[in-house]
């Protein structure tokens, strides 16, 4: 007998920004188990890559958004606007790293601003990194799930 799958059909996920990949949204659109699994199988369309893609379970780490930063309206924009959060770092690393990331054929914008710890307080000499990638998913199942810009 399997176990209740995590995520249903039709949800949205945003995936943790991580040291080692990048933040992503998914829009599950299909929920399987083949019998030589040992877990769900999702097939997810993802923001970062722009196509259908299919992931393990284990494989989708949610962001928790859980910090009082999050509360912030400027940040609430930035998310409801299709930005993706990829970190703060000191000026001249952010600068670098965001000249690299604005040539990415997946990427359609590079956003540098101030920084923000988890309590929401400005940090000195860092900039705060939001790309929006050139595919974005909505806020909400029901309706443009999919927005291609």
């Amino acid at each position: 007998m399997y176990s209740i799958p995590k995520y249903d059909t039709g949800s949205i996920v945003d995936i943790r920004f991580t040291h080692d990949a990048m933040p992503d949204r998914i829009y599950i659109e299909t929920v399987y188990h083949k019998d030589n699994s040992n877990g769900w199988i999702y097939r997810v369309f993802s923001e970062k890559s722009g196509k259908f893609i299919f992931m393990r379970e284990n494989e989708i780490i949610p962001s928790n958004r859980t910090a009082k930063v999050y509360e912030n309206p400027i940040i609430q924009s930035l998310y409801n606007d299709g930005y993706r959060f990829c970190g703060n770092s000191k000026r001249e690393t952010a600068i670098n790293r965001a000249s690299k990331l604005k040539s990415a054929n997946y990427i359609a914008n590079v956003i540098l601003m101030d920084a923000f710890d988890t309590e929401g307080n400005t940090l000195d000499d860092q900039y705060g990194l939001w790309v929006r990638y050139n595919y974005q998913i909505g806020n909400s199942s029901a309706h443009n799930r999919i927005i291609v810009k």
